[in-house]
């Protein structure tokens, strides 16, 4: 590995190629580590793409293993580069169920009921590949992409498991992701390493209970994978109180003004928009509950900032907070948004608080963690 003129490693860090235009919880970790390792590292951020410039001596961080035609596309690039592999997976089991409940017309959705989801992920890695290419160069690098991709096929998520026994470290953010990737992937769990979200430190102080105003929140993107239109519907039929806050995944879509519908009609349904991270805190201090109704999570941060406002969190089991949260998370068996509903109220209306939350990980810890594998590189290096 080669240090930067600063003497810092180099470290090529390679995300979603609409990972500017839509960040999510990937994008927040990502530039949380970058905060965190300030000038002892030379991190560049490199959106995915068939043709990518890794610079001279660098080590590679590949995120996201639940694009998986992608995610294998990168290692191969890396020509011999020490890997680390973030792979922020979900159980593909729950994504099955969230796909079998879709139940929109458009072509996305007939595609994802009716293929498997490893063909599926090759149309629209495909599709998004070619959306942000501007050279026929890189159309020629996305068919030849696409060509491998099918020949793997239905084998692509052994072909992740391989790629991950062969990366220098597997960084988790939660043990249930580890057993949903070995479950899943096949992945021997050897080079794992634990490096949970951080969680923010609340500086107002917490209002208590009685002077709480706002019975139920759901906090994060209005978009269907985190059920945000069924939770407005079924909470509009059954006349019970909740406040949303986020933006619209995509404004102009059936699925936006179908919810935008739903909370103009409904007094008892509010949607403040999106708001900054700190304004959203101050929200869920004001919460008695928070609702996540999402089908799949890693690790969700809005769970453990809500725990630490305060809130009970009502949730499926849609990922791992159940490693981490303890008491004031209440679970729900299912994916029935009534009961997620009827849950929440009950905690809303009950007369008591959860129990104070506290919660180890730190960003500067898990970085730390991180920073380490990537100075354990030096010497690494295959030319």
């Amino acid at each position: 590995m080669r240090m930067s003129e600063t003497g810092a490693p180099k470290l090529d860090v390679v995300v979603r190629n609409n990972d500017g235009a839509k960040p999510g919880g990937d994008s927040l970790q990502i530039q949380r580590y970058i905060e965190c390792w300030g000038r002892s590292v030379d991190a560049k951020i490199l959106p995915y793409k068939p043709n990518l410039k890794f610079r001279d001596g660098s080590v590679v961080l590949a995120v996201n293993a639940q694009r998986p035609f992608d995610f294998l596309d990168i290692f191969r690039q890396t020509h011999g580069r020490p890997v680390i592999a973030a792979p922020i997976f979900h159980s593909l089991h729950r994504f099955q169920e969230m796909r079998a409940a879709e139940r929109g017309v458009g072509l996305s959705s007939i595609i994802g009921r009716v293929l498997p989801e490893w063909a599926r992920e090759i149309c629209a890695s495909v599709v998004r590949n070619l959306q942000h290419c501007d050279s026929i160069r890189e159309v020629i690098a996305i068919s030849l992409a696409f060509a491998r991709s099918l020949a793997i096929g239905p084998r692509i998520w052994t072909r992740v498991g391989g790629v991950l026994d062969h990366a220098r470290a597997v960084v988790l953010l939660a043990p249930g992701e580890g057993s949903d990737l070995q479950a899943d992937t096949g992945w021997s769990g050897w080079n794992q390493i634990m490096a949970p979200n951080g969680a923010p430190q609340l500086v107002d102080s917490l209002r208590p209970w009685e002077d709480r105003d706002i019975p139920i929140l759901v906090a994060g993107r209005i978009e269907p994978r985190k059920r945000s239109l069924e939770v407005a519907m079924a909470a509009a039929h059954m006349g019970v109180s909740v406040t949303f806050v986020g933006s619209l995944s995509k404004s102009k879509s059936r699925f936006s003004r179908k919810f935008v519908g739903v909370v103009e009609r409904n007094d008892c349904i509010t949607w403040v928009g999106p708001m900054e991270q700190n304004r959203v805190l101050d929200l869920m201090c004001r919460s008695r509950v928070l609702l996540n109704a999402s089908w799949v999570e890693v690790q969700s941060l809005v769970d453990i900032e809500a725990a630490q406002a305060g809130c009970w969190v009502v949730s499926f089991n849609n990922g791992n907070s159940k490693d981490y949260m303890g008491q004031s998370l209440k679970l729900i068996i299912g994916n029935e948004v009534e009961s997620l509903l009827n849950a929440a109220s009950v905690a809303a209306r009950g007369g008591t608080s959860p129990p104070k939350f506290t919660y180890e990980p730190t960003w500067d810890k898990s970085s730390a963690t991180i920073l380490k594998e990537i100075s354990g590189c030096n010497g690494q290096h295959h030319h």
